[in-house]
């Protein structure tokens, strides 16, 4: 696997991330993205409103999780969408506002666990911006619509959040992008950690990943 191109964080940090719950429990306030300036690059306005406040990106068509190309060997998939397709309002506050069913296969033979996380297609204000996140799955497993399997553990989103839940605005699509990675060796985290730090330990733990697009446009 090719060196990451994230910055690594330090022990010390990483161990106060991980067994403390990763920092303070204190939740956003509004925060605005800058205009994205790729030339070219298509744009929409995507934004999340929960009891943590509202926050606001203006999103372009690269993503907001880096990788490596050459890691991008899981299959990550979903009985309900295809790759680049909408999101059923099912998985949204449209409708039952349920997780989604997820599959995965092609996952290396020493992953000992897998962490997922849902996040924003576009950065806000130069960071991740995450909706879901679960540490814990297994290799071997499946998410069913709506439930958490055993053993999983829920962190901390964007919004202050421990649970799934997805009401973008109203009127132009919000893009979204999964993706799992396929981990050597467990991770420790406690309920409610948090999902932006996590997901920046888990790239640079993991030894394969997968990623799954799509979007929505809540009417």
């Amino acid at each position: 696997m090719q060196t990451k191109t994230l910055t690594s964080l330090t022990g010390v940090v990483l161990t106060g991330l991980v067994l403390a719950g990763c920092g303070s429990s204190s939740k956003p306030a509004n925060v605005t993205s800058p205009t994205a300036s790729s030339p070219g690059a298509a744009s929409t306005t995507a934004s999340s409103t929960g009891a943590a406040g509202t926050i606001t990106s203006t999103s372009t068509t690269s993503t907001a999780v880096p990788h490596d190309p050459e890691d991008n060997n899981i299959m990550l998939t979903s009985p309900a969408f295809k790759n680049e397709e909408a999101l059923p309002s099912r998985y949204t506050c449209t409708g039952a506002n349920v997780s989604m069913p997820l599959r995965w296969s092609n996952i290396p033979s020493d992953t000992r666990e897998l962490a997922l996380f849902m996040v924003n297609l576009a950065d806000v204000h130069g960071k991740i911006f995450a909706y879901w996140a679960l540490f814990g799955l297994k290799p071997t497993g499946k998410l069913t619509a709506g439930r958490i399997p055993p053993g999983a553990i829920v962190g901390r989103n964007s919004l202050g959040q421990t649970h799934y839940s997805l009401c973008p605005p109203k009127g132009q699509p919000t893009r979204y992008i999964f993706v799992i990675y396929a981990l050597p060796r467990n991770i420790p985290v406690r309920p409610g950690f948090d999902s932006v730090a996590l997901r920046e330990v888990a790239f640079h733990a993991a030894k394969s990943e997968g990623f799954l697009r799509t979007s929505y446009a809540r009417p």
